[in-house]
């Protein structure tokens, strides 16, 4: 028998199967530097305030697209 998937989902509509992603992405935000979450497709899907501030923008686009 399969175990159900354990998802946590993340304000950002981020999906984790664990609630160390939530840890992560909390300190992250705690940082004074500019921190990203880059997909595969090399879209921004989260930032952290201090990224926010110096590309408001970004989430949804292509990293490449946000120099």
């Amino acid at each position: 028998m399969k175990k159900p998937a354990r998802h946590t989902v993340l304000p950002s509509g981020l999906t984790s199967l664990s609630a160390s992603a939530e840890t992560f992405l909390g300190a992250c935000e705690a940082l004074a530097e500019p921190v990203a979450v880059i997909d595969r497709d090399y879209r921004v899907v989260w930032q952290n305030a201090r990224a926010a501030a110096l590309k408001p923008n970004a989430v949804g686009a292509r990293c490449f697209e946000c120099s």
